[in-house]
């Protein structure tokens, strides 16, 4: 069932989606995602990835990412928007290694959010726009 989801509720997904990012719980990055989620990034306006779907591809792709990292990263999300196109939100991406925090990358989540007739919401759609390589 699509419905409009709430400002806080797609802040609260896209907080969650930020956490499992920098603690790599890909558990969480699972349940945060509908199983038909779709997912992709572009970086300086070209797709570079996806769009990958089911769900279990885009949990294996950020799994690959994240242990490729090194350091400590830290997903900070504001300017959270949503309408009836779906939601728009800021990112911004700090990394801690060798005791130098330094900027990453900035860049724009766009996406969907489904909503379940039990009322529990997953991301269905997430396009990260960065601005620059993370």
């Amino acid at each position: 069932m699509q419905t409009l989801a709430s400002r806080d509720t797609v802040a609260q997904l896209l907080a969650d989606w930020a956490w499992a990012n920098d603690t790599e719980d890909l558990g969480l990055i699972a349940d945060i995602l509908t199983p038909d989620a779709s997912f992709s990034v572009a970086i300086a306006g070209e797709t570079v990835v996806g769009p990958l779907s089911p769900r279990e591809d885009i949990v294996e792709f950020i799994g690959e990412a994240l242990a490729a990292q090194t350091g400590q990263r830290r997903h900070c999300v504001s300017n959270v928007r949503v309408g009836d196109d779906g939601f728009t939100a800021y990112l911004t991406i700090f990394e801690t290694a060798d005791g130098e925090s330094s900027l990453v990358s900035t860049g724009i989540y766009r996406g969907a959010v489904q909503t379940a007739q039990d009322g529990a919401a997953a991301l269905s759609a997430l396009t990260i726009e960065l601005d620059r390589p993370f």
